[in-house]
């Protein structure tokens, strides 16, 4: 995860045409109006920059939790997956208090500060899924026997990175993201 911190965070710092006054003075935008705009962010010079995270909880090869939260177009969207009787992935609808899978109970909750915890509470093994303003995952095991598995994929889509736009940081990016992919495989 450090890896990928450090991999955004030097995206971050790509040398771009910046504007004279970065943030000009304007008036604040209502909320009505932020709600209404796109997700991601856009660094200086124009690059607009787009997150996904999905996170899959499998118990003995079986995936039992999926959380996904997106910051694209529009306000930030989170949904979860949980599985249906014949196996197959279902959305678990977020008004809902909780819903039952053959895998246990899911819920989702918000934790405040922008967070939303997305719970799995089966027999013996309680999951929760931490999407947002932080990203985590969080596996209580009482049960024998269960093998275990939690993966957090990040996707960071560089919408329309052109040469003219990123200049000669593109190869720096793709050298940075191969040291990132590198280190979390060691």
């Amino acid at each position: 995860m450090r890896s990928l911190a450090t991999i955004t965070l030097s995206l971050l710092a790509l040398p771009a045409a910046a504007a004279a006054t970065p943030f000009p003075q304007s008036a604040p935008m209502t909320v009505a109006e932020l709600d209404a705009e796109r997700g991601g962010f856009a660094l200086p010079g124009g690059l607009q920059v787009a997150i996904a995270v999905v996170t899959d909880t499998r118990i003995d090869g079986r995936l039992v939790l999926r959380s996904t939260y997106r910051l694209d177009e529009g306000a930030p969207a989170l949904q979860a997956f949980g599985r249906n009787a014949s196996g197959e992935l279902v959305a678990v609808d977020a008004a809902t208090a909780a819903v039952s899978s053959p895998d246990g109970v899911i819920s989702l909750r918000g934790q405040g500060g922008g967070t939303t915890r997305v719970d799995l509470a089966a027999n013996g093994t309680d999951v929760s899924h931490l999407l947002g303003r932080s990203i985590g995952s969080i596996v209580a095991n009482t049960a024998n026997n269960r093998a275990i598995d939690v993966s957090t994929t990040i996707d960071l889509n560089l919408r329309n990175a052109t040469p003219d736009l990123v200049g000669s940081s593109l190869l720096r990016a793709e050298a940075l993201a191969l040291s990132a992919t590198a280190a979390l495989t060691r």
